[in-house]
This record gives structure tokens, sequence and C-alpha cells, in this order.
């Protein structure tokens, strides 16, 4: 889950494919379903695995960071301060199933 939701210009999927910490990165991004315009729900597919790829790419990318994610998004919400329920922030980076090719 993202928060704000990607620009209305940005399209619905594409492939992002800009370097993070220097080193390419390639991702495959979907968005599944729009909350208006305070957030999405996006469905991505790595192929690289960098470090933090999920959240740079949406973040910087897409300009709709992990919701609740404190190093590349925000808590506010529009002009709602977002407040977790435990002391602990935990952000919305889910994974939904997970596949490691086999290499010969």
């Amino acid at each position: 889950i993202v928060a704000p939701a990607p620009d209305p210009s940005i399209p619905n999927e594409g492939i992002i494919d800009t370097p993070v910490d220097g080193r390419s990165a390639k991702s495959v991004y979907r968005i599944i379903e729009r909350f208006g315009a305070s957030a999405a729900l996006l469905e991505f597919q790595i192929y690289t695995g960098r470090k933090h790829q999920i959240r740079v790419h949406a973040s910087q990318e897409l300009s709709a960071p992990v919701y609740m994610d404190d190093v590349y998004g925000s808590h506010v919400v529009g002009s709602n301060t977002v407040q977790s329920a435990t002391t602990k922030q935990r952000f919305f980076l889910h994974s939904a199933s997970l596949r490691i090719p086999e290499f010969d």
C-alpha cells in the first residue's frame, strides 16, 4: 500500500529501470486499486533484488511511498498525521508470494 496514490498521469502498470544505490535495479509494477488520491494497492515484481528496491522505486519513481515508511516516505496523508497502533512503526510492504528461481 502506498500513500498518497501515484498521480493519475502515471500508467497503471509499467517497468522501472532505475539504479538503487548506484547499482542497476529493475521492477515491474501494477496498480491494483486506487483509493482516491489518498492511497493505492500496488503489486511489484522485482528482477534485481537491491536493498530497499521497492521502497525506493515507489517513492522516487512513482512519487508514492510505501504507507508508514519513515525512511523513504512520510507519515502525513493529506492534512492528517498518521499514528501507529503500536510503539514500533511498521510500514505496509508485504509479500503475497515468493519464488526463487533455480540456477544451473
